[in-house]
């Protein structure tokens, strides 16, 4: 079995120590071809692998959501 996220940072020319998987999950596409937009047609999905990839330390990301946590804990008092 191929592993995805190594095939995507592989693909990519990343390092594989600054690559962040934020998502990866399955969504079905439709191909754009005359028979999808006829009427009374059925459209044909077709399942795809999607990723979200972040290259770069996650420093900027934890620091606005720590922001945040912080600013809705003493909205709310706790």
């Amino acid at each position: 079995m191929v592993d995805a996220p190594s095939m995507a940072v592989e693909v990519l020319e990343w390092a594989h120590e600054e690559a962040k998987f934020v998502l990866e999950g399955r969504l079905l596409i439709a191909q754009p071809t005359d028979n999808n937009w006829r009427r009374g047609r059925t459209v044909k999905l077709a399942p795809v692998t999607a990723m979200l990839v972040t290259n770069g330390k996650m420093n900027a990301l934890n620091e606005i959501e720590n922001k945040l946590k912080t600013e809705c804990n003493i909205a709310y008092g706790e």
